[in-house]
């Protein structure tokens, strides 16, 4: 299999980092590659075709390292992270934010992520909230259960609404 902790950080000193800002406050915000592959079979995704079916992910470690290079080489404190679906792995994540919320960059730096509503726990977000994530994404696609069924998206009205609810009230 294809270790991704193997791959070289991105080779940001060659690159204008002013060019990639956080839209609403302009700031320099990194792109952070964290995972590969979805397992879901929406029909209008090209994902599982590209990066594959099977989801493989780098270690929280590896992903801090590179945030840490990142604060301290650039002065970048914003992160997109980049993964077809990060809250896939409620344990990944919870090591992920455990790794954030232990290190020297808690409280300040912040992120922003993708995340299916299903899987998904409150506590999950809970504690990407208190790692620094300030936007979770979601891809609803519809309001209506049958679209949500057609298109195969594996996810409900309720389970949107839920996910979009539980956003709320830890706001």
């Amino acid at each position: 299999g294809e270790d991704l902790d193997q791959m070289p950080f991105p080779a940001r000193h060659l690159m204008n980092n002013s060019l990639y800002t956080r839209p609403d406050t302009d700031e320099p915000m990194a792109t952070i590659q964290t995972a590969r592959g979805c397992p879901s079979a929406c029909v209008f995704c090209l994902t599982p075709e590209i990066s594959g079916k099977c989801v493989r992910f780098r270690s929280p470690q590896n992903v801090l390292d590179e945030m840490t290079e990142c604060y301290e080489v650039h002065g970048i404190r914003n992160f997109f992270f980049k993964a077809d679906t990060f809250t896939i792995n409620a344990d990944w994540v919870k090591e992920m934010c455990e790794l954030i919320i232990n290190s020297p960059l808690h409280g300040k730096i912040e992120f922003t992520a993708n995340s299916r509503v299903r899987p998904l726990k409150k506590e999950t977000l809970a504690l990407m909230k208190e790692a620094g994530c300030f936007l979770v994404a979601f891809g609803f696609e519809s309001g209506s259960d049958e679209i949500l069924k057609y298109i195969r998206k594996g996810a409900t009205l309720e389970e949107n609404l839920q996910a979009a609810r539980w956003c709320h009230e830890l706001d």
